[in-house]
């Protein structure tokens, strides 16, 4: 149970004087930040203006007015601009009161007008010869932060602190300092007794006490190496002191004399080797530790090794037990410690050691002989020691009180964590970081040491320990940095002397801080309920009798609120940890039950922390949009032991698998956020965001009927080896069945099929979404099979009979190894004594699925045809842990025919036995060679998915640290470079010149481009112009110029732009260093595009070129050949989007014959769309000799990788089966657009896509299986729709199950409404939604298979009704467009529109609102000539208050309406889109329809967009 802290009185002042010190979140300070800077440039001009006025001026106006110092001042401030625009955009806002991720915040104005003022003098440290000013003020700021932390002076010594540039260099410094200590005794028990004997003189006489003995003066020449290593700090300290008033020994000639023997001349080891010291002394770090504690071991020479992790608790403390035990098996091994080191705040959890238990272990091992020192990792929590110090006269001046801020507490911290500030006086050395809890700018650390003599043991000017007396002096000599800036602890001194390092000060601060880290604390608490579909567990406990009250007294409640009621606060000081982080992790529910999968979880956390994090540039967020900032850390089993075991049990996690967890974590530093109770909108922006999440983690770990695929192997006997999924619940098992055909007819096929294919490997894939337990249960199934790598459909309705399980291995996390195989891999071998087949067994993910059927195996002795039917273990002599991961580049290990030797073990468990530890086996049955067969199948790709839906991309496997992956820490590179104008320099061939790879392809002027491109500072590597007339002009402004520029006059051909631009390509300036360019030209050999003699363009700016002329693909059709490299990268370019359009048969014929001799281009082709494809041209009203499209047009199979499909005004033979075939032989389409589609003759069976071999007469084809659609548009046409709608809900549900956009577009016929149940199924996952609705009757009633659509319209009072209520059932959904034609024939209607609107309107009132995540609502309706809006202004303000409501719409924010005006014909009598009149006042029918819906202008935060349709009458 956490103490509780005492609280303080509370003063409201304290806030107001506390927003004083920062700019603010929304830069409300920044007039005072403005004048403060700018007096201080102003002061430092004058300075400099009066300093010796005599010498006048040095940069004259002459200068001033030159152009090359214009061009350069025009540099600069591009440049500035250029670097403040990419910081404003892409910096992560740590001044936000929605970042709450790491320990850092926006500076103080007063550390950031100090550190302005001193980095204008450039001050540095290293000594106060340069900078006297500034290191005298360093020594004092190192004396605030002693005084601070509790260091005063004793016995006449006093203490000393420094800036450094971080905690990394303080600890690494700490580090050395100690052992410099450990071996500053051997090095004057040396100069007594070894070489020279320089002090033997004293050897006899000089005496010191040591630590088991403190009252017994001994001999120090007499002393063991033992005792030595462990003479207390003060005695060591104290020795010079001590020589110099015994034996009058001055410093001078003690650093000369020990110089020869210390530890930073001699070395550690030779000091051992002399005194015969064989162990290493240890450093003792909690598991908690910060990484540069062994970076420090490492690098003063002790050794990773050496810095001993000590476990923590369950609070993430130190275990003083643990530490007790290690400290005494040093005494009885006589191994020494360097030193012991406590976190005050450690940086994942917050938590702080018990340090003054540490320090109570000094004096009971000092007693066994064993002495050390003690410091204290106080990086983060350092500062909290002002809240206990009190305010020292005389006071400072306070800022003005303004009494209409807003009122944050100030609270205390818990008695523990008090008793551990109050410690630190009696440590020996403390990091702290100013530039964490400081608030200074970085790089800010610091160091302090109780005694100002123990960084002399650093120094190299003079290895002599006396008192510093306080003087300043030369500190850059004392420690790891030399010169360091003076700017860091001007920072420093203005910030401590604004806010005072004591409790009414910067303790104020920071006890603001501290009550908003527990009002976060608090939602993370109880957040979660029994009810919610997601779990909220905080590192810290609480208690669960405190939840309740959490949520009724202290969630909603304002700060003065939680103030006034005493047992509301009281809980909310027992919440968080004991400094200000909060470290938490989530889990979720399926169907009520709690998910205790440690991975899933892992996944749930990991997608969370992507989604509150700072955006990788591919995915194109803005960063302004993140609504809330979090970090997230790793617990690992090897450091936190027990802890993190305890945090997964209390998330209902199983805890025997030993995974690491995932966790998350938010750090408070901002006074800001509880102001107005901020934190509840962060706290809700964070359940929005996990809610969603949830949803993605549940979907994959939800059992459902899915197409489900098996490997076939196998001859006469036929196995079949399941493609499972590591993470997704429908895939998560090894599955190895043995089965036979139901039909000998089909068998007979598939023989002949492998006969005549013996390299394919064949796969199965159900006909029908299933289960595997469904499989396993009837024990049949039904399917295709196709041959890969083709995948190609060759046989239909295939009936497949298991006979037996052979393998049924679950993959969940909790059953995997822990390790893969370091000696070998496995592999399941089954089959006959004729046939036999390996399946590699998969005992840790990531992994790879390795099949191979009819392996020849040669082994003694041979298997029996037992122990193969019911499986064997082989292991495979190759390692498999230097493998992992396995990746696609690793199958050619496991190429057909490759051999390797094997050791054959019998499985001595279950089918159905989980692991770990299932391929230890059973005994070794045999030894051998096994060879794989012709089939290997080799999948490292699909078996490791994460993700399957959209939202962050996020890996399922946690690597070394949450740390920026390398893709895209290069995305950033690509970024910023792009941004400032710099790349990274590339060679072409060896040899060749490298250079930045500009290039600029310019259709001006080619004078002007390439002054412009001079004036704007590119560097030119080369200029080409198409004419040379004025190079000579130029050519001294381009000197060592880098990149390229090809300009010519936009009047040019294009034959003579591309010339211009190919010689440039292939012009060397390497060839003709000294020549002029016009010279070069004439000189220039043009060898059929040949690369011999021409300089090789590195791949980026091949790329570039490409990108450049992406959207001019004959230029870069013709440009490709100038460049091998260029042409196979023009050709991902040109064939990623593919269009033919305009009566283009004969291009469709180009690419249909292309494709065919170069399949691999197919799966190039990302894009493609069809145009205007037509047997009947309607222009011309003739027929083309060409044929329509069918599925045998395009070689529509080759198309692997093909992504959007798009068909306007395409005429098709066969209609719906064409159409259904060609999407069955695209596999990764995930777009369709379908717009005009027409038949050319009546339709005709199905024609299946490919045959490679006859189907089975008793066994019909069967339409191909559909790839998941993610966007469909249909729109128009003349054959029926109707009917492909059908066969989506009838044979292809699962394509459409996905859909997230959906668009269905016919006017004003009915049709539209039969594509309403498409919606209906589709609406859990649609987020966008565009139909078009009518009055008119006349098309549906006409529509055959119409018949149940109109059934279900009958049981709603409208058509509008039942689109209406059928989006109700897209819970997802964003954006909704509806497109609204009322019917054109008939009398005037002014209230024709009301219909729509008030179904509309109906749903949008309903409880739960069915859309809560609506952004956009587009509509488009009909403007009849008779000057009023056809909409009732009821109708108008109803539909405002509806989506008005902020907690049932919040992100509602745009109302777009556009406006067709119809005209009445009064003959024939109809609603004409064409006016009789020759123009139509648009102006007043857009402010007609802005006034009716007036109420939207009124809503906060809703854009009201109004605009008019194209219609013939009206006027621009």
């Amino acid at each position: 149970m956490l103490d509780k802290p005492k609280q303080v009185p509370f003063r409201k002042s304290s806030h107001n004087a506390i927003s004083a010190a920062f700019l603010g979140p929304v830069a409300e300070n920044f007039r005072v930040l403005q004048e403060l800077l700018l007096g201080a440039l102003t002061d430092h001009a004058d300075m400099r203006e009066s300093y010796e006025s005599s010498d006048g001026a040095f940069i004259t106006s002459s200068i001033r007015d030159s152009p090359e110092y214009r061009d350069a001042i025009n540099v600069l401030r591009a440049q500035a601009q250029n670097i403040s625009t990419l910081l404003n955009t892409t910096s992560v806002p740590f001044f936000s009161v929605r970042y709450t991720a790491h320990m850092v915040m926006e500076p103080s104005m007063p550390s950031i007008v100090g550190s302005m003022i001193a980095m204008l003098f450039n001050q540095n440290n290293v000594t106060m010869e340069v900078s006297p000013a500034t290191t005298c003020i360093e020594v004092q700021v190192g004396e605030q932060l002693c005084s601070m932390l509790g260091y005063t002076t004793r016995d006449g010594v006093s203490p000393w602190g420094q800036i450094v540039a971080g905690g990394t260099v303080a600890n690494i410094e700490s580090m050395w300092a100690a052992r410099n200590l450990k071996f500053y005794a051997f090095s004057v028990h040396a100069a007594m007794t070894q070489g020279d004997k320089p002090l033997e003189f004293m050897a006899n006489d000089f005496t010191v006490t040591t630590c088991d003995e403190p009252n017994t003066p001994q001999l120090l020449s007499k002393l063991t190496p033992w005792q030595l290593l462990n003479l207390t700090p003060d005695v060591v300290l104290d020795i010079p002191r001590q020589l110099a008033s015994q034996f009058g020994i001055t410093s001078d000639f003690l650093g000369e004399v020990l110089e020869p023997y210390l530890v930073q001349t001699m070395g550690k080891e030779k000091i051992k080797k002399m005194y015969n010291i064989d162990d290493e002394p240890l450093c003792f770090v909690p598991s908690t530790k910060h990484y540069s504690w062994p970076k420090a071991a490492a690098l003063v020479g002790i050794g990773r090794e050496n810095c001993v992790n000590v476990k923590v608790d369950i609070n993430a403390r130190i275990d003083i037990d643990a530490l007790t035990t290690a400290l005494q098996d040093c005494v009885d091994e006589k191994r020494a410690v360097y030193v012991v080191v406590a976190i005050i705040g450690s940086t994942e959890e917050g938590s702080v050691d018990p340090l003054d238990q540490i320090l109570a272990l000094k004096p009971k091992f000092a007693k066994q002989g064993l002495s050390f020192l003690v410091h204290a990792d106080a990086a983060w929590g350092g500062y909290y020691a002002s809240m206990i110090r009190e305010r020292p006269a005389p006071a400072r001046l306070s800022p003005q009180i303004n009494p209409n801020r807003d009122f944050v507490p100030s609270i205390t911290l818990r008695k523990s964590t008090v008793a551990q500030l109050e410690a630190l006086a009696h440590t020996d050395s403390i990091t702290i970081d100013p530039h964490k809890a400081g608030y200074i700018p970085y790089p800010a650390g610091a160091l302090c040491y109780r005694d100002s003599r123990m960084p002399l043991l650093l120094t190299w000017s003079a290895p002599y320990i006396g008192d510093r007396g306080g003087n300043g002096g030369s500190i850059g000599t004392c420690g790891i940095q030399g010169s360091k800036p003076g700017a860091a602890a001007v920072a420093c001194f203005l910030h401590h002397c604004v806010l005072g390092l004591y409790k009414e000060g910067h303790g104020a601060l920071l006890g603001e801080v501290s009550f908003t880290c527990r009002r976060i604390a608090a939602h993370w608490s109880a957040m979660s309920t029994d009810t919610t579909s997601f779990i909220v567990v905080p590192f810290n406990p609480v208690n669960e009798s405190d939840k309740e009250l959490i949520r009724e007294r202290i969630l909603e409640k304002s700060n003065e609120e939680i103030v006034d009621d005493p047992q509301a606060f009281k809980v909310l000081c027992e919440l968080g940890s004991d400094l200000n982080i909060n470290a938490f992790a989530c889990n979720f529910r399926i169907n009520g039950r709690v998910n205790d999968d440690v991975e899933e979880a892992n996944y749930l956390n990991n997608r969370v922390y992507s989604r509150f994090s700072t955006p990788p540039p591919e995915s194109q967020i803005d960063i302004k949009t993140v609504p809330l900032f979090l970090s997230a850390t790793i617990f690992r089993q090897n450091d936190y032991g027990d802890c993190v075991k305890n945090f997964q049990a209390r998330l209902q996690l199983e805890t025997d698998s030993g995974q690491d967890l995932f966790v998350l974590r938010n750090a408070v530093m901002s006074p800001f956020q509880s102001a107005g109770n901020y934190v509840l909108r962060l706290a809700e922006s964070f359940k929005a965001g996990l809610e969603e999440e949830v949803k993605y983690v549940v979907a994959r770990n939800t059992l459902s009927p899915q197409i489900h695929t098996f490997i076939m192997q196998g001859h006469e006997a036929l196995y079949l080896v399941y493609r499972p999924l590591f993470h997704h619940a429908n895939g998560r098992q090894q599955l190895i069945l043995a089965a036979r055909f139901s039909d000998p007819a089909q068998a007979s096929i598939y023989k002949e099929l492998q006969h005549d294919n013996p390299g394919l490997t064949f796969e199965l894939s159900t006909d029908n979404e299933t289960t595997v337990g469904d499989i396993l249960s009837c024990r049949r199934l039904v399917g295709s099979v196709a041959g890969r790598p083709l995948l190609a459909m060759l046989m239909s309705s295939v009936e497949i009979t298991i006979t037996s399980v052979i393998k049924d291995r679950p993959l969940n996390s909790r059953w995997r190894d822990s390790a893969y195989p370091a000696s070998y891999t496995p592999f399941y071998l089954y089959g006959t004594l004729s046939e036999k087949h390996i399946d590699h067994m998969l005992l840790r993910a990531p992994n790879a699925q390795i099949s191979s059927d009819m392996v020849t195996l040669d082994c003694t002795p041979p298997l029996t045809p037992g122990q193969l039917v019911q499986g064997v273990i082989a292991r495979l002599n190759r390692p498999e842990a230097p493998m992992q991961p396995l990746v696609a580049d690793a199958a050619r290990l496991f190429e057909p025919g490759a051999s390797f030797d094997v050791a054959i073990y019998a499985d001595s468990k279950l089918a159905k036995a989980s692991g770990p530890g299932l391929s230890q086996g059973g005994a070794q049955i045999a030894t051998g060679k096994l060879t794989l067969g012709q089939a290997v199948f080799y999948d490292a790709d699909r078996i490791n998915t994460a993700d399957f839906a959209d939202g962050p991309r996020v890996s399922a496997y946690m690597t070394g640290s949450t740390a920026i992956e390398p893709s895209v820490q290069k995305e950033w590179r690509t970024l910023v470079g792009d941004a400032l104008g710099f790349g990274k320099s590339t060679a072409g061939k060896a040899g060749a010149r490298k250079f930045n790879p500009r290039f600029r392809f310019v259709l001006k002027d080619y004078a002007a481009s390439a002054r412009m491109a001079l004036d704007e500072g590119e560097e030119v590597s080369y200029l080409h112009l198409h004419s040379s007339k004025r190079f000579d002009k130029l050519r001294a402004r381009l000197p060592m110029a880098q990149g390229i520029i090809v300009a010519c006059p936009l009047a040019a051909p294009r034959a003579a732009r591309l010339t211009s631009l190919q010689r440039a390509l292939h012009y060397n300036p390497q060839h003709h260093p000294t020549r002029s360019l016009r010279e070069a030209q004439r000189k220039i050999v043009w060898p059929s595009m040949s690369e011999s003699t021409s300089m090789a363009l590195p791949l980026d700016v091949v790329y570039h070129i490409a990108h450049i002329l992406e959207d001019d693909p004959l230029t870069l059709r013709h440009i490709a050949l100038t460049s091998h490299s260029l042409l196979s990268c023009a050709r991902v370019s040109l064939y990623r989007r593919v269009t033919l359009s305009g009566l283009a048969f004969h291009r469709a014929e180009l690419l249909s014959g292309t494709l065919q001799a170069n399949p691999e281009l197919g799966s190039l082709v990302k894009s493609l769309r069809l145009s205007r494809l037509l047997r009947h041209d309607p222009s011309t009203k003739r027929a083309s000799e060409r044929s329509s499209l069918t599925s045998e047009f395009l070689p529509f199979h080759l198309l692997l990788n093909l992504q959007s499909l798009e068909l306007h005004w395409v005429e098709m033979r066969r209609g719906i089966d064409d159409l259904v075939a060609i999407i069955g032989s695209l596999p990764r389409l995930e777009r369709l657009v379908c717009d005009t589609l027409m038949q050319d003759i009546t339709e005709t069976t199905v024609v299946p896509l490919l045959r490679y071999h006859p189907v089975s007469p008793a066994s019909p084809g069967v339409p191909p299986r559909f790839p998941i659609l993610r966007e469909l548009t249909i729109k128009h046409g003349s054959w029926t729709h109707w009917a492909f709608a059908g066969r989506l809900l009838l044979s292809h549900r699962g394509s459409i199950e996905q859909l997230q956009s959906i668009t269905i577009s016919f006017g004003s016929t009915g049709e539209a409404l039969l594509w309403v149940p498409i919606i209906r199924t589709a609406g859990p996952r649609l987020r966008t939604v565009s139909i078009s609705i009518t009055d008119s009757p006349v098309r549906l009633h006409g529509l055959e298979g119409g018949s149940n659509v109109l059934s279900e319209i009958h049981a709603y009072p409208s058509r509008h009704a039942y689109v209406f209520d059928n989006l109700s059932h897209c819970p997802a959904l964003r954006t909704l467009h509806v497109k609204y034609y009322p019917d054109t024939v008939g009398p005037t209607d002014t209230s024709q529109s009301d219909g729509p609107i008030d179904a509309l309107c109906e749903v949008l009132e309903r409880h739960p609102p069915p859309w809560p995540s609506l952004k956009r609502l587009e509509l488009w309706l009909v403007d009849r000539q008779d000057g009023t809006v056809p909409v009732s202004d009821q109708l108008c303000a109803r539909l405002a208050r509806a989506l008005a409501d902020r907690t049932r719409f919040p992100d509602f924010g745009t109302l777009v309406l556009r406006i067709q005006p119809q005209f009445w014909i009064p003959r024939p009598g109809v609603w004409s889109l064409r006016s009789v009149s020759s123009q139509i006042d648009r102006t007043a029918i857009v402010e007609r329809w802005k006034q009716a819906f007036g109420a939207f202008e009124r809503l906060q935060g809703v854009a009201l967009d109004v605009a008019m349709l194209h219609s013939p009458g009206a006027q621009g």
